[in-house]
C-alpha cells in the first residue's frame, strides 16, 4: 500500500520520464548514431576531501598554539 500522491511515478512530465516513447520508425530513421562518453571519476572520497581537509585543519592548529605561545 502507498502513501501519499503516487500518480507521478506513472505518468511523463517535463523533467521525469515514466514511460517510454512509443516507436516511430520514420524519426528514429532519420536519426544520426552517437554514442555520449561521461568520465569515470576513481579517487575515494577521503582522498579528495577527508584527507585534504584534515591536513589543513592540523596545520592551522599547531600554527595558531605555535603563535599563541610567542
Amino acid at each position: 500500500m502507498a502513501v501519499g500522491p503516487i500518480v507521478q511515478y506513472h505518468q511523463n512530465s517535463k523533467y521525469y520520464s515514466a514511460r517510454p516513447p512509443r516507436p516511430n520508425k520514420q524519426v528514429d530513421n532519420d536519426l544520426p548514431h552517437m554514442t555520449i562518453q561521461m568520465p569515470v571519476y576513481k579517487e575515494s572520497l577521503e582522498a579528495v576531501l577527508y584527507a585534504p581537509f584534515v591536513l589543513k585543519y592540523v596545520l592551522s592548529l599547531l600554527t595558531t598554539s605555535c603563535l599563541s605561545h610567542v
